[in-house]
């Protein structure tokens, strides 16, 4: 990927983490950590051919684990303690 776009995927993400911290658009932020965390698993799955845990700890099970964080604040709509 390029650099221009990296740096918007990670300023996107830094952004969406900042958000459901704060109880701010938690289901937006939980929405755009989920599309980063599959194209992630997509890289490493595909293009890649990552296992699941492979050498090193370097495989796609952290990211199943944060996208489905995020599918559970995206579904409850993040709790009882959202500001909006």
């Amino acid at each position: 990927m390029s650099p221009a776009l990296t740096s918007f995927v990670g300023i996107a993400e830094i952004a969406a983490a900042i958000s459901i911290a704060f109880g701010v658009f938690t289901q937006v932020g939980a929405a755009i950590i989920m599309g980063v965390m599959v194209v992630a698993m997509y890289k490493k799955i595909i293009a890649w051919n990552t296992g699941f845990y492979a050498d090193k700890g370097f495989g796609w099970h952290y990211d199943l684990m944060f996208f489905a964080g995020a599918l559970v604040i995206f579904t409850t709509g993040g709790g009882y303690l959202v500001l909006v």
